[in-house]
């Protein structure tokens, strides 16, 4: 389930963070604030996109023997894996920036040496070190987020505006935004307790984050338990 951008609102105006003049008596953050709100709301969606694979898009890729180098478009963040024409599926490492081979949803893996050559000099570049085989090969992307915009969002009511992000991130996506609000750029020139303040924050965003990956982990290694299970292991 997505989340409304009033719910962001609520929950800041409802915090510590804005108990100065950024809200009026009732805990609304005032129309003249929402464009830099917002914005830092932006940042946040860009980082936390970052952190975890919230979105994941596919491109249908044509290779062909006479080119060795691919420069991917659209809003690629990290290439995940690649599935070959012949449906075997290959993990990218990020650490090595090798794909590995490994079975998956879409097929077995292969051993050809021309699949297992390919790797990634960029985010969002891929090079086969051999002639690769030709064909229409599907590239699995993590995606960058969608940012709100920011035309007449001091004026729009924020019910209607939907932040592409899942409910289980709006407290990260706050302290986020809270950590911001207190240390801004050139946060050395702020008060030393606007800027104590800001770390604080800073580090509840981080615990937060850190707290969402071993959930996110522990659903996993749920799921493949489940999975062994159910295929009559156990």
């Amino acid at each position: 389930m997505l989340m409304k951008l009033s719910k962001v609102y609520e929950t800041l105006s409802a915090s510590e963070v804005f108990t100065y003049d950024m809200a009026d008596e009732n805990g609304i953050i005032l129309p003249r604030y929402r464009r830099r709100i917002t914005t830092l709301i932006n940042s946040g969606l860009s980082d936390l996109y970052q952190r975890f694979s919230i979105k994941e898009g596919v491109i249908e890729l044509k290779v062909t023997e006479d080119k060795q180098h691919y420069i991917l478009s659209g809003d690629v963040l990290e290439v995940l894996r690649m599935i070959t024409p012949e449906g075997k599926v290959y993990n990218l490492n990020s650490v090595t920036s090798q794909l590995t081979s490994s079975k998956g949803p879409y097929g077995n893996v292969s051993n050809n040496p021309s699949h297992s050559s390919l790797c990634h000099a960029s985010y969002n570049e891929l090079f086969f070190s051999h002639v690769p085989c030709p064909g229409v090969y599907r590239i699995v992307y993590k995606g960058d987020a969608t940012h709100i915009s920011l035309d007449g969002i001091d004026t729009i009511d924020p019910k209607t505006i939907e932040i592409p992000l899942p409910l289980t991130y709006l407290n990260a996506l706050c302290y986020y935004v809270a950590a911001k609000v207190y240390n801004p750029a050139g946060a050395e020139s702020v008060a030393r307790s606007m800027f104590h303040e800001g770390n604080n924050w800073r580090s509840m965003y981080e615990d937060e984050c850190n707290r969402l990956k071993a959930n996110l982990a522990g659903a996993k290694s749920f799921n493949e338990v489940s999975n062994f299970t159910r295929g009559g292991w156990v």
